[in-house]
């Protein structure tokens, strides 16, 4: 691939992957049973944060444009609370490439993820802007599979995406 291309742009066959990856999701992948076999035996699924962001749901569901999946944008003084997966193997990299719509739905991004043990570089899946809709709200389903790594975040940051507005297909 040239070397002009963004990093974000690269497939995971090319040498972008290095053994002990790190990624942090925020979206459904926060559910352990959704990362099942993507892991090494090694991996460890840890709370973490990314400062200096929001999450929003500003990315269109193919099915549906008017659901959107979630996404975080940078805003200053916000913090966007997930799972920071350790040691994710490159078949599971190019497992989540496959199920995240790479790189027509999301990009990659490495950033700083931290936790209670420090700070940690991880892969992290950020919308398309080219596709990004910034009207969009979640299907109550897609919420429900998000809330499945609640047992990763605080206790206000569990209520606030429990309060977050629904998409409702009539109205």
């Amino acid at each position: 691939m040239n070397a002009n291309v963004p990093a974000w742009r690269k497939s995971v066959s090319e040498p972008w992957y290095t053994a002990r990856m790190n990624y942090f999701a925020y979206g459904c992948n926060m559910d352990p049973s959704v990362m099942k076999g993507r892991l090494s035996k090694s991996s460890r699924r840890i709370p973490a944060w990314i400062k200096g962001y929001m999450i929003v749901f500003d990315v269109p569901w193919p099915n549906d444009p008017d659901i959107g999946f979630a996404d975080i944008q940078p805003h200053p003084g916000g913090t966007v609370h997930g799972v920071l997966y350790t040691e994710v193997t490159k078949d599971g990299f190019a497992e989540l490439d496959h199920q995240e719509g790479y790189p027509e739905t999301y990009g990659r991004a490495t950033m700083k993820v931290h936790t209670d043990e420090g700070a940690h570089e991880a892969v992290v899946y950020v919308g398309n802007p080219n596709i990004v809709r910034h009207s969009l709200k979640p299907s109550e389903h897609y919420l429900t599979c998000l809330l499945g790594g609640r047992d990763a975040l605080p206790l206000s940051y569990e209520n606030k995406l429990e309060h977050v507005p629904l998409h409702h297909p009539h109205g």
